[in-house]
């Protein structure tokens, strides 16, 4: 799910008599959208659902409007997704040495766990088919800044449709911890950044953090450091890059339960292609002595 972010500057002399700009999302096929700029004298169909905005719009409101239909897109073609394979197994049985996954991910408003916040949190339960699943949206009481450009959350909804961080972070760590203590196996896309991000924002909420929810250290399976380990081809090692290298046409949409089913994705196509690898690498086997794929492999490599 690609997402297309535009920022458009509204010349003051546009020739309207009430509208300067209509904006909307055309669903095609497949539950594909389509983005649609239409200037006054270009009709819309008024069967979709379209923002008419005033000639005298500001660039920031428009730009508001683009992430909110943005995010809307892409909400709405990874609920599809999720629900289909709710009620069709996704994978064959065996495809993951181990009963259940917890995937987590989150999106934030910069890269610094002490200084910059989480705007949003969200975990996929799967096994063969998607279990469960929550995203939560929060407002991280500063400035989004320029990540918005990443997950199209910018100030604007965080502060009018985010929850107080406290409650959600508490909510998210228990409902990850619980399924961990169920055993699930946890998997974090880049663990080195999420999993700081989300005890820091514990601890400085006064909350226990997700390792001492679980009451042992963390086991974590990390799609990004095994893909690293077996592929010595070098490229990129983001989440929307991987999804397009071992899932063709699917990408991490960057909202972060788009990024878990990507993450799904990534570790099953490297589960399914890469076991003998993954194997050889984990134990420093030859390819002879290359056993069976168990979690202890992918514990290894992460």
């Amino acid at each position: 799910m690609r997402r297309l972010l535009l920022v458009l500057m509204i010349s003051p002399f546009v020739a309207a008599p009430r509208y300067g700009l209509t904006i909307g999302l055309l669903k095609g096929p497949g539950a594909a959208s389509a983005l649609s700029l239409s200037s006054p004298g270009n009709p819309v169909d008024d069967q979709q659902e379209f923002y008419r905005l005033p000639a005298n719009t500001t660039p920031a409101e428009v730009a508001h409007v683009l992430c909110q239909l943005s995010r809307a897109a892409d909400r709405r073609v990874v609920d599809d997704i999720l629900h289909e394979a709710a009620a069709d197994a996704r994978y064959p049985t065996g495809w993951f040495p181990g009963e259940r996954i917890i995937v987590l991910d989150l999106e934030t408003t910069g890269l610094n766990e002490h200084q910059d916040r989480i705007v949003e949190a969200a975990w996929l339960l799967a096994d063969r088919r998607a279990l469960a699943w929550d995203s939560v949206l929060i407002n991280p009481g500063v400035p989004v800044k320029d990540s918005y450009r990443i997950h199209a959350i910018d100030d604007v909804t965080a502060l009018h449709h985010g929850r107080n961080p406290r409650e959600a972070i508490d909510e998210v760590t228990g409902a990850v911890a619980k399924h961990i203590v169920d055993g699930a196996a946890l998997v974090v896309f880049n663990r080195i950044f999420d999993l700081p991000f989300l005890a820091a924002e514990c601890r400085r909420h006064g909350l226990p953090t997700l390792e001492g929810r679980v009451g042992r250290p963390l086991k974590v399976v990390d799609p990004i450091r095994i893909h690293q380990s077996v592929q010595r081809r070098g490229g990129s090692s983001k989440l929307a890059d991987l999804a397009l290298l071992y899932s063709p046409g699917n990408t991490a949409s960057h909202s972060a339960l788009g990024d878990c089913l990507a993450t799904w994705d990534v570790l099953a196509a490297l589960c399914r292609n890469e076991s003998r690898a993954i194997v050889r690498r984990a134990f420093d086997r030859s390819a002879r002595d290359a056993h069976e794929l168990t979690l202890r492999h992918l514990l290894a490599l992460s």
